[in-house]
């Protein structure tokens, strides 16, 4: 016969018990992994898996790993074809005939660049390579609309042309004055901070264009409900994209409440920023929010302004040609189209 394997019911019982005891712990824990209580995915996992929620992040895992690369005109949007681009020396814009305005401006803006060489202009005008309708001052005159700049007189006072260039009605919409000398004009202080602090970032700015807008002036300028910008800091260390969507009113709330990934503007204006990085890149930074991974604080940037012609004009700033590789020109010059002898300049 053979011998029991334990030797007493009593030592059985006890072993029966443990098991029981112990059965539910486990369930438990197999339930929790399966709910998503417990993941063992590294954040990095969590931004490439993730298509249509946005990863909000404190900190900045899934950037850490990206490593930049020359891209020429990393600013500009993916362009449909058709569509109405106009080149300037400064910033390139996308122009609606439609709504009579830029559907989004787009340029770099470096640490040197945000030092004001130049006075601010003081009159607005038609741009010469816009052959469609386009605004004038009667649009405005008792609009009780500010003509809001896309791309701010104040990121363009490194050069003559290029603050000759930011008073181009293409380059204004129609704002209210609480919301363009408001919070408007706070997101664009902080922009020019991230420029000097991160040495060069990239912007794509603009109004939200879309449905039946009212509008303003016999050119029937149309009024936007929403402005937008995105910002892309791809220099290391600390390569990060960034969202704004801001209603066209006063706002007393905090920059960072509106911000948002570059995915959530996309999605709302119908846009592809940034298409020129490697798809990887730009899925990741598109799709990443981290808050705490910029500054929230502005600072006042350089400023040593002088009237164009004058003889303190001779302050150079980098030129703005591109060299045969596809890289900005490095020479620096006074000229006033800022183009060295090489690039044109005059």
């Amino acid at each position: 016969m053979c011998e029991p394997r334990w030797s007493s019911k009593i030592e059985l019982m006890k072993r029966l018990k443990k098991i029981i005891l112990i059965s539910p712990m486990i369930l438990l824990l197999l339930l929790l992994m399966s709910c998503g209580q417990l993941s063992t995915s590294t954040p990095s996992a969590l931004v490439s898996n993730t298509q249509a929620t946005p990863l909000t992040m404190t900190g900045s895992a899934p950037l850490d790993t990206i490593k930049p690369f020359a891209i020429n005109k990393l600013e500009l949007p993916k362009m449909a074809a058709g569509e109405s681009i106009i080149t300037h020396a400064a910033y390139t814009i996308s122009y609606n005939a439609k709504y009579h305005e830029a559907n989004w401006v787009a340029y770099e803006l470096t640490k040197e660049e945000t030092n004001n060489v130049y006075e601010r202009a003081k009159k607005f005008v038609a741009d010469p390579y816009v052959t469609s309708v386009s605004a004038s001052d009667q649009d405005y005159k008792n609009s009780h609309f500010d003509k809001g700049h896309l791309a701010p007189a104040a990121d363009m006072g490194w050069s003559a042309l290029s603050m000759k260039e930011s008073f181009y009605y293409s380059n204004v919409s129609p704002q209210r004055p609480e919301f363009n000398r408001g919070i408007w004009k706070k997101l664009e202080e902080l922009v020019r901070t991230w420029a000097y602090d991160y040495k060069a970032i990239y912007v794509v700015t603009g109004p939200v264009l879309s449905g039946n807008l009212p509008t303003i002036g016999t050119h029937q300028i149309a009024i936007p409900n929403y402005f937008f910008k995105v910002i892309l800091d791809y220099t290391e260390p600390g390569i990060n994209g960034i969202g704004f969507i801001l209603p066209n009113q006063a706002s007393s709330n905090s920059l960072s409440n509106f911000a948002v990934t570059i995915d959530s503007v996309e999605k709302l204006t119908g846009l592809d920023f940034f298409p020129a990085l490697p798809d990887a890149q730009e899925k990741t930074i598109e799709s990443t929010l981290c808050k705490s991974c910029w500054t929230w604080t502005s600072t006042k940037t350089g400023s040593a302004k002088v009237k164009a012609g004058s003889a303190t004009a001779s302050l150079s700033t980098q030129c703005l040609g591109i060299t045969k590789k596809g890289a900005r020109c490095k020479r620096h010059t006074s000229n006033a189209n800022g183009c060295c002898f090489q690039h044109g300049g005059f």
